[in-house]
């Protein structure tokens, strides 16, 4: 397995596969996903929807680059 290291991207630690499931084994995340942040603060600001955007955008091209996506 090829590997991807970016800071915005989790890292896949392990898949495990039984007769009925496969079970992708990753990293842990710090802060929670993102319906928990809203639910927690409300909307996002037009600032800070940009701010993930840009890191989704950051961590997907350098996928793209590597040939992952």
């Amino acid at each position: 397995m090829k590997a991807l290291k970016h800071s915005h991207i989790i890292r896949l630690k392990e898949v495990l596969e039984t007769s009925d499931a496969v079970h992708l084994v990753m990293e842990m995340a710090e802060g929670g996903d993102l319906r928990h942040y809203v639910n927690s603060h409300g909307p996002l600001s037009e600032h800070k929807a940009r701010e993930i955007f840009l890191s989704i955008v950051e961590a997907l091209q350098h996928a793209h680059r590597r040939g992952f996506v």
